[in-house]
Formats: C-alpha cells, sequence, structure tokens
C-alpha cells in the first residue's frame, strides 16, 4: 500500500519543488515496520531531503520514551512494539533501541512535532484550543476530541491525523482537515491530499485527495465548496414571486467527484521498475507550491 502511494506520487503527481509532509506514525501499526523504514529513506533520497518533512506521531514518541521508563516501555510494547521489534527480528531486551539500523533511529529523532505551510498547518493529532487544561504528554501528538470539537480559528488549516475518520473519507472543516483512515485496519484506505499552501480560502478549503485501498487500487478525488444558489425573478400570472432554482442536493454541501485512475505503470508487490521504490531493502540512486500531506 505504501510503495505503491510513494511510487503514484513520483511518478504522476510530484514536481521537484513540491514540498511532501508524511504525518507520523510509521512504527507499531503492522508487521513490517523496518520496510516502512526502508521506503521512506528511497523515497527522501529519490523526491529530495530539504523537500521530505517527517512528522512525529505518537508511536514515535512512545517509542523515544520507552528508552528510559519501564512503564512507558510496556505501554509501548503493549500497543505494536513487539510487532516492531519482529519486523528487525530483534529479541527484547534492554539494548533493544541500539540494535535498530543507526539511519531509522536518526529519522525518528529528526521527526518534527509541527510544520507550517502558508494557510495550512500540519501536526500529528491537533492544536490544543484556548482554555485547553494541559497533559503529561504532548497534546499535538495525542489530542483527539478537544482539538477535534474545536471551532477556534487557529490561523491557519490544521491539517491532522491520529484520529480515524469512521466514514473512511477525509474529515473537512472551515478550521481543519482529518486524514487519518484507518490504512492499518482491514478495510482502511491510505490517504494522501494536496494542497496549495498560498490558494485563497472562502470558507470551504478545495483540494485534491488520493487513496489507496490494500488491492492497491487508487483512487483520485476533488473537494469542492457548493455553487451558490441562483435566484431568479419570475412573474406568474397576478403576482409575482420570487423562487429558487434549487441547485441538485450534491451540489449543496461541499463534494466528493471521482475521477479515473492515472494511467500509470505503478509497483507491484513483487516487481519493481527502474527509478521506483524497491521493497526487497535495496536503494535506488537518483539525484537529490503545492504540499501533499499523508
Amino acid at each position: 500500500m505504501l510503495a505503491t502511494a510513494l511510487n503514484f506520487l513520483i511518478q504522476s503527481l510530484l514536481e521537484p519543488q513540491d514540498m511532501v509532509v508524511f504525518m507520523g506514525d510509521y512504527v507499531d501499526r503492522g508487521p513490517d515496520s523496518r520496510g516502512v523504514f526502508e521506503l521512506l529513506h528511497q523515497f527522501r533520497n529519490l523526491h529530495g531531503a530539504d523537500n521530505v518533512v517527517f512528522l512525529r506521531g505518537n508511536h514515535e514518541d512512545m517509542l523515544l520514551t520507552a528508552r528510559f521508563d519501564p512503564e512507558e516501555e510496556s505501554l509501548w510494547l503493549f500497543n505494536g512494539g513487539w510487532e516492531t521489534l519482529a519486523s528487525y527480528g530483534i529479541i527484547h531486551s534492554p539494548e533493544w533501541f541500539s540494535q535498530l539500523p543507526e539511519a531509522d533511529r536518526d529519522l525518528i529523532a529528526s521527526t518534527q512535532l509541527e510544520f507550517p505551510a502558508g494557510r495550512y498547518h500540519f501536526v500529528h493529532a491537533g492544536i490544543p484550543p484556548e482554555g485547553f487544561e494541559p497533559m503529561q504528554r504532548d497534546p499535538r501528538l495525542w489530542i483527539r476530541d478537544e482539538f477535534i470539537d474545536s471551532e477556534q480559528d487557529f490561523g491557519a488549516i490544521v491539517v491532522f491525523g491520529h484520529t480515524i475518520i469512521p466514514t473512511l473519507q477525509p474529515l473537512v472543516m472551515g478550521n481543519k482537515i482529518g486524514i487519518d483512515t484507518g490504512a492499518f485496519l482491514p478495510e482502511g484506505k491510505l490517504t494522501m491530499a494536496a494542497f496549495d499552501p498560498e490558494a485563497e480560502i472562502d470558507g470551504m478549503p478545495e483540494f485534491t485527495y488520493y487513496q489507496i485501498n490494500h488491492h492497491n487500487k487508487i483512487e483520485a478525488f476533488r473537494l469542492r465548496k457548493p455553487k451558490p444558489k441562483r435566484s431568479l425573478l419570475r412573474k406568474a400570472k397576478h403576482e409575482e414571486a420570487l423562487k429558487v432554482d434549487e441547485q441538485p442536493k450534491a451540489e449543496e454541501t461541499p463534494i466528493v467527484e471521482e475521477h479515473p485512475q492515472a494511467d500509470v505503470d505503478l509497483m507491484s508487490e513483487e516487481q519493481s521498475q527502474p527509478d521506483e521504490l524497491q521493497q526487497d531493502g535495496s536503494h535506488v540512486e537518483a539525484p537529490s507550491e503545492d504540499v501533499d500531506a499523508n
């Protein structure tokens, strides 16, 4: 699923100057955390380190704090840490962190807590609203309902993950966009969204997003604002009446339009092609504003 998404980005969507923001939770969310990091390293090499941002998720936060606190270590292991270690072939011991590949440790340690980009602000879980009671952990990695329910103006539209949207479609509000659609769930989807950080936003934001399912099928959608209703003044016999020419229901609210899948030859789980990401651990060397977020 991830290999399909990244190959689609490289082959069909990205311009060299585009910034790509990954939303966090690279570990613990499946049986192959090691394979995830191999793909992330390859993608960064292909697209250029200056144009790739890795946000920290709460699972990276748990992994990092697990090094120093036995209780935190137990919490992390229970929430996917065992599977992460198994993907590396590591048997749990006090030295487990040092046994992770140095490149993976460095990537995890260098993850950012948030990333502003024009009219959008990217963060793993959300931004604490005014009046939010302090919590022990960093709310940018852990907050849920208090942020999602808030109508506060955060100064930019906040793009976030962390909380799975039950509809498996992006949650779009005037001040936030949630794009966690449960990729690790059996019926879940991996969502990528493309934003223009300089575009004017009048009410509801407009953007394109792409979803990949576990069969590696890609669907493209365009979310747009409803068209305004047209008021027509019509004269009837013996009276004048103002009649609203109703638009179809789908036009009255933000709609999702499905587009045909792009005609590209994406890498399958078994195949690899030149200049594509590979899942066997090998790396493809390549020379090293819209914002794409996953």
